[in-house]
């Protein structure tokens, strides 16, 4: 029997960030019924960090208003021997980042079509999102933090947006300390990494990103430092996805530039522009089930390393 915390039983440990740790846990009830969930929990070390746990509490009331296919939902926020947590739905499977390394260690990549699958569906996600309205108000929905790590690939096909831990919404309460500056620099919007306002097409660049690595097998704007990663972003200094792959659709090589353009004018308007670019270069039924392949493959090639699967990534 594994550890009990509250009404669930703690399965495996499946990673832990700065704030909060994750868990497979699973949750029994009458006449054999059992439902697996992810558990996050806040980290002991922070219970006593106000920031900390009211930043947990805003990630949970603004997952209560998300119900998309392609985001991962929330079922519960509660608290156990004054530790708070939250129960998520179980991604059977691993993130994108997970994928994409075991596949690069057995010399292989993300095939194209699948790739470009895997980014609308993403896009879908946050149209949705970036759309979502609370009582007739805007929730004003930014991610921020959209990279391959947040985003978990079932053994299904499925693709789920996750870890919506430092979105900025109409819902959220806890305010970042001035100064502090959100996200991961390699998918970091300029207007983001300057500190300056922020809208949807902050997430359309970030994906951007994500969409070039894919279709490229590297990022666009990596430097030796930090600085000059920001400085390559903000200069448009990429190298040009037309000589890495010449081989894919002029659409899709417009949508690349466009979307990571410096300028926030100059990119698409909205996730769903990019979803619809997309949706005309991809199918689903086939795609979806490539995927679900590499995933199942991937989880067995590495199954001599951990033998829990699911939602294993690092938690931010």
């Amino acid at each position: 029997m594994g550890e009990r915390f509250g009404d669930y039983e703690i399965e495996g440990r499946l990673g832990a960030g700065g704030m909060a740790e994750v868990y497979v846990a699973r949750r029994a009830g009458p006449e054999g019924f059992v439902k697996r969930v992810c558990l996050k929990r806040v980290l002991s070390g922070s219970e006593a960090d106000r920031d900390a746990v009211a930043q947990f509490h805003d990630e949970a009331r603004l997952c209560a208003h998300l119900h998309h296919p392609a985001i991962a939902g929330v079922h519960e926020l509660g608290q156990v021997d004054g530790k708070w947590f939250m129960a998520m739905e179980l991604v059977d499977g691993m993130d994108l980042r997970s994928l994409v390394a075991s596949l690069r260690a057995r010399g292989a990549a993300l095939p194209t079509d699948v790739a470009l699958y895997v980014v609308r569906s993403v896009a879908e996600a946050l149209a949705y999102a970036h759309a979502l309205t609370v009582e007739g108000r805007p929730l004003g929905l930014v991610h921020r933090d959209v990279t391959p790590s947040n985003v978990l690939l079932s053994v299904h096909g499925e693709v789920k947006l996750a870890d919506f831990g430092i979105a900025r919404s109409s819902v959220r309460t806890h305010r970042t300390r001035s100064g502090v500056v959100k996200g991961k620099v390699p998918y970091m919007a300029p207007e983001q990494a300057l500190g300056e306002p922020l809208d949807r097409r902050t997430d359309v660049f970030a994906l951007g990103v994500v969409l070039f690595e894919l279709l490229a097998g590297r990022r666009p704007h990596d430097g030796q430092t930090d600085l000059e990663t920001l400085t390559n972003a903000q200069r448009g200094r990429r190298p040009s996805l037309r000589e890495i792959a010449p081989e894919l659709p002029a659409e899709v090589q417009t949508l690349a530039t466009r979307m990571l353009a410096a300028q926030a004018d100059d990119r698409p308007a909205s996730a769903d522009e990019v979803a619809r670019v997309l949706g005309g270069v991809v199918t689903t039924r086939d795609v979806r089930r490539a995927l679900g392949a590499l995933v199942d493959d991937s989880r067995r090639a590495r199954a001599g390393d951990s033998r829990s699967a699911g939602n294993a990534r690092r938690v931010d």
